[in-house]
């Protein structure tokens, strides 16, 4: 929301209630929120609470008693920057925080210090629910109506052993379960996911994504999966999918069934070999994907010019792709390219072809020796830590608007390193470029 626009509802908000916090319809300011809820002037008016409690000056005590005058309160959001470890937000007792009956829409704590949520909660009214960095062992029990959730996320909730079922969620769009890493069993009656610990030669499984047709965003990082279901292809409105970190070591030939999934991202998938059909993705991340050997079907490789969607590639740390050049050939509308920390000496030939490239990053690929012919439309070069550099050609009429050079030690200064238009300015001053240490180089036409 645009600052002004922010500032301006504010102002309404106040206005509308004589300036009265504990009689406004939405209470953000943490000064406002420590004075209604620590001297209990709560009433049925609020119905909105947004605490930031990283903005808090002092430390707050809080009971179930504190909210009991709020039962008209829909949505309530207590947040905090994830790498702050102090909480100046504290409770009374261990018992419900939340008082019943509460229809809540939105509901996100962060840090949360139970292990298990308020008993009875009205999970049926429920739109979002965030829990990130919580204390949280489990969620419910049994099979409550979820007919509104659409957003579930518990990243980093390290103590949750128990995911909850899920199986009434059939608006669910957004799953976020990052670093749980203890999380041991996922609710088999309705065969979506199982865990088991990773420890002691057990490992992370999954049997079945069919239940969730209607899921734009999953992430499931970090988890040692060895094996992804084929049913991954039926979630046909799945438009991110974020598996890095895991331990498969292929995906399933049902992905291109995926005809919505635009990002798609693997990296720290150290043994992921070689990948499906994926010509609808557009944003590919295969960064240290260090056995990766092919990013295209061989049999196919003749058949699928000028079919992929591709337009971002992080290959960078992938040393064993094979036939690199002529696999990239086929992404011809690529328009950024990471190919950091390979080991070749001259860029891979086909580069030359990909006529809507605008970045390309070279970056540590310490035995690259020359960079030539690179395409007309390329923008930004970076090539940084490129140890046996000597010589970058750019054809004439060709300019650069970013670049990093900076220890290339073995680069010569007399080289051409931008040309430009007769349009454009003959300015040494280039902005956000990086030359090598031992000064500028000649800038020549």
């Amino acid at each position: 929301m645009h600052a002004l626009v922010e500032k301006m509802g504010r102002q309404i908000v106040r206005q509308g209630s004589k300036k009265k916090p504990h009689k406004q319809l939405i209470l953000w300011d943490p000064r406002e929120i420590s004075k209604v809820l620590g001297h209990n002037l709560g009433t049925n008016q609020i119905h909105c609470l947004a605490l930031h409690m990283c903005e808090m000056r002092r430390n707050l005590a809080i009971s179930c008693i504190n909210f009991l005058p709020l039962y008209n309160l829909k949505y309530l959001k207590f947040y905090k920057h994830l790498d702050d470890t102090d909480s100046k937000l504290q409770f009374v007792t261990e018992d419900n925080i939340l008082p019943p009956d509460l229809e809540l829409r939105l509901l996100h704590w962060d840090a949360y210090p139970l292990i298990t949520l308020p008993f009875d909660l009205h999970l049926e009214c429920l739109v979002e629910l965030k829990f990130r960095y919580s204390n949280l062992e489990s969620l419910w029990e049994g099979t409550p109506e979820l007919g509104n959730l659409r957003r579930l996320d518990v990243t980093g909730s390290k103590n949750l052993k128990y995911f909850p079922d899920i199986s009434m969620a059939k608006k669910l769009e957004d799953v976020s379960m990052n670093d749980c890493a203890r999380l041991e069993q996922f609710p088999s009656q309705i065969s979506v996911i199982l865990f088991a610990l990773r420890s002691s030669g057990t490992t992370f499984r999954c049997h079945s994504f069919s239940d969730f047709p209607l899921l734009t965003v999953l992430n499931l990082i970090n988890l040692n999966l060895e094996n992804i279901p084929s049913s991954l292809g039926k979630m046909h409105a799945l438009e991110k999918l974020n598996f890095s970190g895991n331990d498969f070591k292929s995906l399933p030939r049902t992905m291109k069934q995926l005809q919505k999934l635009k990002y798609l991202d693997l990296h720290n998938c150290c043994k992921l070999e070689a990948l499906p059909p994926l010509t609808q993705v557009e944003t590919l991340i295969l960064s240290n994907c260090i056995n990766l050997q092919s990013l295209l079907e061989l049999p196919n490789l003749l058949e699928d010019h000028g079919i992929h969607h591709l337009l971002e590639l992080e290959l960078d740390n992938c040393k064993n792709v094979q036939s690199l050049s002529h696999q990239l050939s086929h992404f011809t509308n690529l328009e950024k390219l990471d190919l950091s920390k390979h080991d070749f000496e001259t860029m891979p030939a086909s580069i030359k072809e990909l006529s809507s490239l605008r970045t390309i990053s070279l970056n540590s690929c310490r035995k690259l020796k020359s960079l030539e012919e690179l395409p007309l439309s390329l923008k930004c070069l970076y090539a940084h830590g490129c140890y046996s550099l000597e010589g970058v050609t750019l054809s004439y009429g060709h300019y650069l608007e970013d670049f990093d050079l900076d220890h290339c030690f073995h680069l010569k200064l007399d080289i051409l390193l931008i040309t430009w238009s007769p349009t454009k300015s003959r300015s040494k001053k280039v902005p956000g470029c990086c030359f090598p240490e031992s000064g500028m180089p000649n800038l020549c036409t």
